[in-house]
C-alpha cells in the first residue's frame, strides 16, 4: 500500500472545497474497506512547484512582415496537470515565460480589453495575437521537430492553484470476498479475511 502520510492529501475541508470547484458528485472516490473504513482513493495536493515544456519557433510579423520568435505551452507537460496549460493560465507561468524569452511580456490586448502577457515581434514590438500563435502551434504539433527549440520552464503554483489542481489518487487496490459479509475490503482487512480472522 501507498504510504498516506508522505502523499500531501487534502483536509476535509480542502476536499470539500475541491469537489465544489470542479462539481464532483460527493460518493465519487469515496470508496473504502467495507471493515476498517481505509479510503482506497486520497486526494493529493498538487505540488508547489512544476515543470512546463514551452516550444519556440519563427513565425512571420503581422506587421513588419519580418521573422520574429514566438513561444507556446504544451499541453500535459507538467506531469501532474492534466488540464490544458496554456501561457496565462497559471498566474506565475508569464513571467516564469518571460524571464527566458523576453519578447514575451505584458501587452494591451485589444479584442479582450485587458492587460496580460504575450508575444511580442523582437523587431517592431507588435502584439503577436494568441489565436495565431495558438494556430501555428496546431501546425507544428503534428511535427514537433519544426520547433526550434523546446524548453521545460519550472513554476511555482499558488496555494489556490494547488488546491485547484489536486488529484485523486488510489492508494491500494481493493479485494471482493465472495462470500461473506464484508463486500470490498484492503489489501490487510483482506489478508485477516484470508486467515478467518474477521
Amino acid at each position: 500500500m501507498v504510504d498516506v502520510e508522505s502523499l500531501g492529501c487534502l483536509s476535509e475541508e480542502e476536499e470539500q472545497k475541491w469537489r465544489e470547484i470542479h462539481e464532483m458528485e460527493s460518493w465519487k472516490y469515496q470508496e473504502s474497506c467495507s471493515y476498517c473504513g481505509k479510503r482506497q482513493y486520497q486526494i493529493v495536493r498538487a505540488p508547489g512547484q512544476i515543470t512546463i515544456e514551452v516550444w519556440r519557433w519563427n513565425t512571420g510579423c503581422y506587421a513588419c512582415k519580418k521573422a520574429t520568435p514566438v513561444v507556446w505551452t504544451i499541453n500535459e507537460s507538467s506531469g501532474f496537470i492534466w488540464d490544458s496549460i496554456e501561457p496565462c493560465t497559471l498566474e506565475n507561468l508569464p513571467n516564469a515565460i518571460e524571464r527566458e524569452y523576453p519578447f514575451f511580456k505584458e501587452v494591451f490586448k485589444k479584442t479582450m480589453n485587458v492587460k496580460a502577457h504575450g508575444n511580442t515581434c523582437v523587431h517592431c514590438g507588435a502584439y503577436m495575437g494568441d489565436w495565431f500563435v495558438w494556430h501555428d502551434f496546431l501546425e507544428i504539433a503534428y511535427y514537433p521537430e519544426t520547433a526550434d527549440e523546446r524548453r521545460m520552464i519550472s513554476v511555482e503554483l499558488t496555494g489556490d492553484e494547488q488546491l485547484y489542481y489536486a488529484n485523486p489518487k488510489r492508494v491500494f487496490k481493493m479485494h471482493h470476498p465472495r462470500k461473506g459479509e464484508h463486500s470490498d475490503l484492503c489489501p490487510d482487512c483482506f489478508a485477516l479475511y484470508k486467515k478467518k480472522k474477521i
